[in-house]
């Protein structure tokens, strides 16, 4: 009797769930999606998917069938670039792949409404790259020489007291590795001197303005973190504590106004000191390179892969063992890194 009655309300569970639309569980997975990412991630999702919405919107999700979303994924990209009227990006149609699996993921595991995911038997076609594209990947960091380097030559050209402090930013980055949101929505309640520690928790909202800053929650829960600090770290932190100015003294990297040093300032400064590394391109003189450069510092020091992640907030290692580990090895082979060691100068 028991086995029967269990049947009995199996089969009127599935009855009701097969007669889930599209339209129906994509809600219900951009509401569950709307609390585990960021806001930025939740808008993509939406912008993603939303010719698959209309398109399958009004379909039951167990009709949808893995030839259905394979000729679907065969002219994404097309008619995305119809509607757009400018050319998609190489990830797009990798990204729109990983946002379905995701959702039919959702549909099968945690809501039962079908049996398997249709999207498991697609796979997307891998991009090739060009010998540019593959040189810009190699040459995305500063090794310990390069480094050195720079600060030496932005330390022998400081100007002002706003060129110090893009100075100092950027060494802080390239010893800490945070990304560049997350130093410019760096406030002192998260710094502990005391303690020589770092928790990393909010990075700036994009929304707001400079002079006028806000921060919001990290994109993933394990990008929030606590970074331990070396002594010239709490050297940098302590000037800038030093020299607050009244306006916005809750934030730490601000200009002498109070507005926050932006990424585009630090990338303007960077670019100055291109001719000191001419093997390096263009590229690479940017903000996000410095996190990639303290990556591969510590990879070359030997620090375990898991200490590494949980300090930069990366998921896996995948990144840190298949590119920043064989960068240098790269540049030795070419010929284009060649060790000049010079002393970082001391802050007053």
């Amino acid at each position: 009797m028991l086995e029967r009655k269990a049947r009995e309300k199996s089969k009127k569970y599935f009855i009701q769930t097969t007669n889930i639309t599209v339209s129906e569980a994509l809600n219900e997975w951009l509401t569950d999606r709307s609390h585990e990412v960021s806001e930025g991630t939740h808008a993509n999702d939406k912008t993603v998917l939303q010719q698959f919405r209309i398109e399958f919107g009004k379909w039951l999700v167990a009709k949808v069938e893995t030839a259905h979303l394979q000729k679907f994924m065969e002219t994404y990209v097309s008619r995305r670039e119809t509607i757009s009227a400018h050319p998609i990006s190489k990830g797009a149609k990798r990204n729109l792949h990983s946002k379905l699996n995701l959702f039919f993921d959702f549909c099968e595991l945690d809501k039962h409404y079908i049996t398997a995911n249709p999207m498991t038997k697609i796979r997307t076609k891998r991009q090739s790259k060009t010998p540019e594209e593959y040189e810009k990947q190699k040459d995305k960091c500063f090794f310990s020489e390069e480094m050195a380097v720079l600060l030496q030559a932005m330390s022998q050209t400081e100007n002002s007291e706003a060129d110090l402090r893009k100075c100092l930013m950027i060494e802080f980055n390239y010893l800490n590795g945070p990304r560049i949101s997350e130093a410019m929505g760096l406030r002192w309640d998260h710094v502990y001197l005391k303690t020589q520690t770092l928790y990393i928790e909010y990075q700036f909202n994009k929304k707001s303005r400079l002079s006028e800053p806000k921060v919001k929650l990290l994109k993933t829960p394990q990008s929030i973190r606590v970074k331990p600090l070396n002594a010239r770290s709490l050297e940098i932190l302590t000037w800038f504590k030093n020299h607050q100015p009244r306006k916005n003294s809750d934030f730490v990297f601000v200009q002498e106004t109070g507005s926050l040093i932006s990424s585009s300032q630090i990338n303007e400064y960077l670019k100055q000191f291109a001719n000191y590394l001419p093997h390096k391109l263009m590229s690479s003189f940017s903000s996000h390179a410095l996190r990639h450069s303290f990556i591969t510092h510590e990879a070359e020091k030997g620090t375990p892969e898991y200490q590494i992640m949980a300090w930069v907030g990366h998921a896996n290692p995948t990144m840190i063992h298949t590119l920043y580990s064989h960068a240098r090895r790269h540049l030795e082979l070419t010929g284009k890194l060649r060790p000049q060691l010079v002393p970082i100068r001391k802050t007053a």
